[in-house]
């Protein structure tokens, strides 16, 4: 389970910046003087967080608890999939479906599109629905088949309800 952190704590130890999306300590801590520095740090996965008498916390989250008054229960959204710009106009309530519809496209993706690839000498073009694979079809292996494949793609974004900046590359 994760810990959460209280309103007045946040307040006592943070001072958060909505122009730069960022938390600055308010005061020093025990053996470091930090007062004015910026709170925590960035993890493997790109995310800020802080540790405040030994627990860690994501700041995106801390600053939504700071700005909302509560803590969040559920998944928060980095509107533009940049981990690190904690703005809270970047950030959104969201399911983990939703959180999923606003992915940019991964590192090894070879088509540069999320849900077309290659496969067996075709464009495949296909979505996840409700965590099922829906495949949208096969197309030529050409240019116009990619483009076809995408269109396909793009179309199923749409009817389903992905989020406009799904499939951006970052």
């Amino acid at each position: 389970m994760t810990k959460t952190l209280s309103i007045k704590k946040a307040l006592l130890y943070f001072e958060y910046n909505p122009e730069l999306g960022k938390l600055f300590w308010k005061v020093d801590r025990p053996y470091h003087k930090c007062k004015g520095l910026e709170a925590g740090g960035v993890d493997t996965k790109g995310y800020r967080r802080v540790k405040l008498n030994r627990v860690e916390y994501k700041t995106h989250r801390v600053i939504w608890l700071m700005e909302t008054g509560r803590w969040p229960k559920e998944h928060l959204d980095h509107i533009n999939g940049v981990t690190d710009d904690n703005r809270f106009l970047n950030l959104r309530l969201a399911t983990i479906q939703e959180n999923g519809k606003n992915r940019k496209v991964g590192s090894n993706n070879r088509s540069g599109f999320i849900g077309v690839c290659w496969e067996k000498g075709k464009w495949r073009s296909q979505i996840f629905v409700d965590g099922k694979s829906v495949r949208l079809g096969r197309f030529p292996p050409d240019f116009e088949g990619m483009m076809m494949a995408l269109a396909a793609r793009k179309n199923a974004e749409d009817h389903y309800g992905y989020h406009k900046n799904h499939g951006r590359a970052l």
